[in-house]
């Protein structure tokens, strides 16, 4: 365990292999795979909220193109493996991921799912484009990257949940605001004051630098 351990905070790859005393495990360097990155939108029909799901990679949040109405997504796979593994093993792995944007109960979801067993390195970034007319919450799961929100339209609510990575959030001016960057250093930009129901900005581990009116 004190080998695999190792091998992650060096950013390499543990696999078994042949020593002159037997079976052994080398540590490897990592090479990054990527695959196409893939665009999907969803209708915004004024109600409900939209939900980010990402278990490893960036995720940006920008204003979408004028006049739109649909939420749309942009998925940037990739996967970081030991240095010899070829195009075929990784491209195994790309092709696992899950990815997808859709209704979920009343509101909309970005998700992006890995299959069990999976390299922990497998992921997405995501870049998600908000129309300017949502104004239901904002709502980010962020496991593993940064978190950077530019634009979050009339929302409500921006609630980020991020374990680790940085965090730039801009709030708008939403009436309930709770941002967790529990790894990361914390930036964030509230356009307008109002009345708040939310937890605000919390950090486990890191600055927390505010931008107000």
């Amino acid at each position: 365990s004190t080998l695999l351990l190792t091998g992650a905070l060096m950013g390499c790859e543990a696999q078994k292999c042949d020593t002159e005393n037997g079976d052994g495990v080398c540590l490897k360097s990592l090479k990054r795979f990527v695959s196409p990155a893939e665009t999907m939108s969803s209708p915004y029909d004024g109600s409900g909220d939209l939900l980010i799901d990402s278990p490893n990679g960036d995720v940006h949040v920008i204003e979408g193109a004028a006049g739109s109405e649909d939420f749309v997504v942009t998925f940037e796979p990739f996967v970081l493996r030991a240095y010899d593994t070829t195009p075929e093993q990784a491209g195994a792995d790309l092709d696992s991921l899950e990815r997808s944007i859709g209704p979920d109960g009343g509101d909309t979801l970005i998700d992006v799912t890995r299959p069990d067993g999976s390299p922990s390195s497998l992921g997405a970034d995501i870049t998600a484009e908000l129309p300017a007319s949502f104004d239901g919450r904002l709502v980010i799961e962020q496991t593993n990257g940064d978190t950077t929100v530019d634009f979050a339209a009339a929302a409500s609510g921006v609630v980020v949940t991020s374990d680790n990575g940085g965090c730039d959030i801009a709030t708008g001016a939403a009436s309930e605001i709770s941002v967790n960057c529990d790894n990361g250093d914390m930036s964030a930009t509230i356009s307008d004051v109002a009345a708040q129901s939310g937890q605000g900005f919390t950090t486990g581990n890191g600055s927390i630098t505010l931008f107000l009116p």
